[in-house]
């Protein structure tokens, strides 16, 4: 088996794959599908960029005493060449809040829980300056639901003249060229308990394709992401 420091990454980045295999162990070869480089022999830790987006296998062999093992990752890194940017303001009460991003498979791929944002549920524990909190994604072309969660039930109306705070929450998605893809709309950013936008993104960038048989595909090495089979 094996792991790496990350699964979801932007065009040209990096990951470093390790084995965790046990065992009297002889020899290790992997193959990483859309990476560069495409093979590489020992158990780690291997450097490995990816050019092109899409979803990509992994597949470790190992030979030892006990015979071969294979370990087969599939679509276990996925490369995203939309860069998305997340602004979010809490307003003073950000233990309330939470969001999650889901891809359309359902497939939640982004989130923040509960307690993640600075601010308690009451005015002795409340963060009576918030600050503005910036997340980057890289996604791969398609649609994706955005959903913000408010656990008292009032979206992020801090500024309500019932309130300490004196503040109201804010967030906007931004896309290319800062094009604005979501942004919260409702009066005094009272969206009670949750609320979802919609929103889609299209690259011009390559995405891998594939033309395989038993999962042997030769990497063209030019930066295409045209796989061909081996046959």
């Amino acid at each position: 088996s094996f792991f790496s420091n990350q699964n979801d990454v932007c065009i040209n980045e990096s990951v470093t794959f390790n084995s965790n295999s046990s065992g009297n162990i002889n020899s290790y070869s992997w193959q990483f599908y859309g990476g560069t480089p495409s093979t590489a022999v020992g158990p780690g830790p291997h450097n490995v960029s990816y050019n092109s987006s899409g979803s990509f296998d992994v597949i470790l062999t190992v030979d030892g005493t006990n015979g071969e093992s294979i370990s087969t990752q599939n679509n276990y890194i996925n490369v995203g060449q939309n860069q998305v940017e997340l602004d979010f303001l809490p307003d003073c009460y950000g233990v309330e809040t939470a969001w999650a991003l889901q891809n359309e498979n359902g497939e939640i791929i982004k989130e923040v829980d509960y307690g993640y944002y600075p601010g308690g549920d009451n005015a002795q524990d409340m963060d009576p300056n918030p600050n503005n909190i910036v997340e980057n994604w890289c996604l791969m072309d398609g649609c994706y639901t955005f959903t913000v969660y408010d656990s008292y039930g009032d979206g992020m109306n801090g500024a309500n003249p019932e309130y300490q705070c004196g503040q109201d929450g804010d967030y906007t998605i931004y896309g290319d060229n800062s094009e604005v893809l979501v942004e919260l709309t409702s009066p005094n950013s009272d969206f009670g308990s949750e609320i979802t936008h919609n929103f889609c993104v299209e690259s011009d960038a390559p995405q891998a394709s594939w033309n395989c048989v038993n999962n042997a595909c030769l990497d063209p090495g030019d930066g295409s992401g045209e796989y061909n089979s081996l046959q």
